[in-house]
This record gives structure tokens, C-alpha cells and sequence, in this order.
């Protein structure tokens, strides 16, 4: 019996704003993009959890910029583990949105050993 080949995962976080998108006849995907530095989306991605992958992805994003571990001003942030997210801090207006990869109130269910504990 033939094992099936794994499937690649397509990951696509966020379309490019319109005001970033450069409406002339360039791909939008192209990185000549002239964007301001206060445009750029900020993303962290802290070490551990396929860490590579998720910088390369979010690096093909022109439109997001990564920002050092340890800062708040966050748009995306991606670490292993829920340690240091402070849920009742992150943002959610119009003009500004605050993502993380962990769910408050989750460890229950989102933490392999809990989970099976659970089952």
C-alpha cells in the first residue's frame, strides 16, 4: 500500500491593504512597493514551533514588517507557548488589531498532554 505524499500547507494570513497595493500594471506581489514606515504591519515570531517557517511566510508579505521579540506594537505575533501574552492587553479597533497564535483560556484543550487528559 502506497503511503499518500503530505500535503502542503497554504498559509495566507492577511490580503495586502488596499492603500498598499500599487494599482499600475506591476504585480502587487512585486517588492519594488514603496510603503511608509508607519503603513507596514508588524509581526514578532519568537523561537521555537516552526519558527523558520512562519518568518518565511510572513516575510513573503511585503506589507509586513518583523519587529523585535520583546515589542508590544505588534500586528501578528507567533511564539511556542502562551507565556508572556497578556490576552487583556491586546488591541482590537478599527485601525489597529493585535493577533496571537494561543487562545485565552484554552490550556484545557490547546496543549497536547491536557488535551489527551481530556479525552
Amino acid at each position: 500500500m502506497r503511503t499518500p505524499e503530505p500535503r502542503k500547507l497554504k498559509v495566507n494570513l492577511a490580503p495586502a491593504p488596499d492603500h498598499l497595493i500599487n494599482h499600475h500594471k506591476e504585480s502587487p506581489m512585486h517588492h519594488n512597493h514603496k510603503i511608509k514606515e508607519a503603513e507596514y504591519f508588524k509581526f514578532v515570531v519568537g523561537r521555537g514551533n516552526n519558527d523558520s517557517v512562519v518568518r518565511r511566510v510572513m516575510k513573503k508579505r511585503y506589507w509586513f514588517k518583523e519587529t523585535y521579540e520583546h515589542n508590544t506594537l505588534f500586528n501578528f505575533a507567533w511564539q511556542p507557548t502562551n507565556r508572556g501574552i497578556y490576552f487583556e492587553r491586546l488591541t482590537a479597533s478599527r485601525t489597529s488589531k493585535q493577533v496571537v497564535n494561543h487562545f485565552e483560556f484554552h490550556r484545557e484543550i490547546s496543549t497536547k498532554i491536557s488535551l489527551i487528559k481530556n479525552l
